[in-house]
């Protein structure tokens, strides 16, 4: 599988939808505050939809969803690989797009073709292309080195993945587990229990660890904060 761009598009909160991405043959995003969108895209426009549907949202929030909106419908072009995350099976899945924007009877209701080829066992990759596939967006694109190494993992779908054998201790046959390993492990469930989270989750845990460093932390009050979502001192 060559090709020029790798996209990841998030399967919904908690990859609810996966199976119906990789059943389906399709990815898709949700954002339909966004309204009808017209190609090309009109930022201000779209904006301006999210807004009205959505008041409570910060600006940033707002430039986020329609920076997204206005990528899956601009820049991601058939013939490009796409990956989604299956969590509970810690497994990515690869395919080609094969459609422009499609509508569709479902709750991530934009959505293209895809051609579903492989899949790519989490642990066979290297940690910094992990770090980079946790990342919070729902649809972003995957940079060259973490494509790259996503492409070289990557087995037959279905493909039954081998994992090494732990060394045991011989006297009680229980797995050795190094400190390494394990804190490899501790830091991935973290990065999947993150990625979760929902925006306002997100904000409320990124406040707690400011107070937990000693600041004084407060979430801004629903509605318009210039984009300002938590202010934070050092003494109140």
């Amino acid at each position: 599988m060559t090709t020029d761009q790798t996209w990841m598009v998030r399967a919904g909160k908690n990859a609810a939808s996966v199976e119906h991405f990789i059943e389906g043959n399709f990815v898709g995003i949700g954002f339909q505050s966004a309204g009808d969108v017209i190609v090309p895209v009109d930022r201000e426009t779209l904006e301006r939809a999210i807004s009205q549907t959505h008041p409570s949202f910060s600006p940033g929030k707002i430039g986020s969803v329609t920076s997204q909106v206005k990528r899956f419908y601009e820049e991601l072009n058939v013939g490009d690989a796409v990956t989604t995350y299956d969590s509970s099976q810690r497994l990515y899945f690869v395919g080609l797009i094969r459609s422009e924007v499609q509508d569709r009877q479902h709750e991530l209701g934009r959505t293209r073709a895809v051609h579903w080829e492989k899949q790519v066992n989490r642990d066979s990759l290297k940690s910094a292309t992990r770090n980079t596939l946790g990342a919070i967006q729902t649809l972003f694109l995957v940079r060259d080195e973490a494509a790259a190494d996503v492409i070289a993992n990557a087995m037959e779908i279905g493909s039954q993945v081998a994992l090494a054998e732990l060394p045991s201790d011989p006297t009680t046959g229980a797995a050795d587990e190094s400190l390494e390993g394990i804190e490899s492990r501790a830091s991935d469930l973290i990065d999947d229990r993150i990625a979760s989270l929902a925006w306002d989750e997100l904000q409320q845990l990124v406040a707690e660890i400011l107070e937990a460093m000693g600041y004084r932390a407060e979430i801004s009050a629903v509605g318009p904060d210039r984009g300002i979502d938590i202010f934070a001192s050092p003494d109140g």
